[in-house]
């Protein structure tokens, strides 16, 4: 997680931006939608200021860059991320219309409590964080009564083609790594939407799948050698069959004949006593 201990390697942020994008574009256009309807009845309501947005665990402002430009208001923008270094290279801050803010996750409590947002947002976050971690990431953007943006969270649903004998036993072996360390892993999607009805919102929860073909050969490679690596961690009595399994995959790939279907989903919380929410 970018936001507390684990570093995350900007290739990896750049390689899988194309599909982020392209996942939330095809399916997440539910809750871009409900969000803007929120916002535009909070600017009728006499809020004229601009929408301000905290981006939390942001890297590279990927996530940042990808909403600023569908949500048709005035929009202050602030980036939270522990490394300094990967915020230096986030497009919105080179660009000069995002704030970089380097602080830990622990710290978002007393920041949104000296800047109040009006929307808090993640992307590829919520799976590696505990259920402490999760309420610590919610509980002030409650506080400020902020709309909520969880975004391409895993869900633990994967489907490559054609098949392969131990693409169970890999998945498997990977959603349980996942959870290692209480890390909610594909769980944490359920998770956050559950804890955000019980404080009164309004929750719209949206697949937003990777669909992973012959043109995204370099990613697709990345992500089995990271499942691959977790899954011999978690059964290294089965690293031999792992092993293999990796290499056939990869060779699939290198000949374009692999399609991937990466499970992830999409959360948008509203807060309470809001109008213009969604029925």
């Amino acid at each position: 997680m970018t936001a507390s201990t684990i570093r995350v390697d900007p290739r990896w942020l750049a390689l899988r931006g194309p599909a982020d994008a392209r996942a939330r574009t095809a399916h997440g256009a539910t809750v871009v939608a409900d969000l803007t309807r929120h916002l535009l009845a909070r600017s009728a309501g006499g809020a004229r200021r601009a929408v301000r947005l905290v981006d939390v665990g942001a890297g590279t402002g990927a996530g940042a860059a990808w909403l600023r430009w569908r949500l048709p208001v005035a929009q202050s923008w602030r980036l939270i991320d522990r490394d300094a270094d990967l915020l230096a290279l986030a497009t919105p801050v080179a660009d000069g219309w995002a704030e970089p803010v380097v602080a830990d996750l622990a710290e978002l409590p007393s920041l949104l409590a000296a800047r109040p947002a009006d929307v808090v947002t993640c992307q590829a976050l919520l799976d590696l964080l505990t259920a402490d971690q999760i309420a610590t990431l919610l509980r002030p953007a409650v506080a400020s009564d902020a709309a909520v943006l969880l975004s391409l969270s895993v869900t633990g649903h994967v489907t490559l083609r054609p098949e392969h004998p131990d693409d169970d036993l890999v998945n498997e072996a990977f959603n349980a790594h996942q959870h290692r360390s209480h890390l909610l892993g594909p769980d944490a999607g359920k998770h956050a939407a559950a804890a955000l009805r019980a404080r009164g919102y309004t929750v719209t929860a949206v697949p937003t799948p990777w669909r992973l073909g012959s043109a995204d050969r370099d990613l697709t490679a990345a992500w089995l050698h990271g499942r691959a690596q977790a899954a011999g961690e978690q059964m290294p009595g089965d690293s031999g069959r792992i092993a293999r399994w990796l290499d056939q995959r990869l060779a699939a790939a290198a000949r374009g004949g692999l399609v991937a279907t990466v499970g992830h989903v999409d959360v948008l919380g509203i807060p309470p006593g809001r109008t213009g929410e969604r029925p």
